[in-house]
């Protein structure tokens, strides 16, 4: 009967995670918004100069800094989001172990939010194959990645010349 009743909760909770995940998929869409309202911004204050390199090397730092600052900003609200994620699936897990455990001495105590962090933060995380990497490493290369990625595209705009 436990077994039946793990399966169920388990079943359940996999569709759970899964919707769970795509709304944290979509919550970088505001800070994407701000980039991409920013990156016009900068481009229309450039529109009607010359395209030297000085103004080239300006419009490339002023995107830098945006993609750089929203990315962050991101990282810091995905960050809290996890951690709260984290403790509701403590609150689960101790729940779960409770309902199902048919013995009077048994309790669950449930890990507080910095317990599990600090587990999620050890834990390496399975990219496929053979590679792994840490939430640290990902949270901390995620917006280096991702702001280098702008700021090639828009040189890559600047060297085959088109326009802004």
């Amino acid at each position: 009967m436990q077994s039946e009743i793990l399966t169920t909760v388990y079943s359940q909770h996999t569709v759970y995670l899964q919707r769970l995940g795509a709304t944290q998929g979509n919550a970088i869409i505001p800070y994407l918004s701000k980039i991409e309202e920013g990156i016009q911004k900068v481009f229309n204050r450039y529109r009607d100069r010359p395209k030297t390199a000085a103004n080239q090397a300006a419009i490339q730092k002023a995107i830098d800094e945006i993609s750089r600052e929203q990315l962050q900003l991101y990282i810091v609200e995905l960050k809290k989001s996890n951690r709260e994620i984290g403790v509701e699936e403590a609150q689960l897990a101790s729940a779960t172990m409770r309902n199902v455990i048919e013995n009077d001495n048994f309790e669950t105590v449930i890990p507080t939010a910095a317990q599990v962090n600090a587990i999620a933060i050890a834990t390496p995380i399975h990219l496929g194959g053979n590679s792994y990497t840490t939430y640290k490493t990902m949270t901390k290369n995620y917006w280096q990645k991702w702001t280098n990625e702008i700021d090639s595209i828009v040189q890559a705009g600047f060297v085959s010349g088109q326009t802004i």
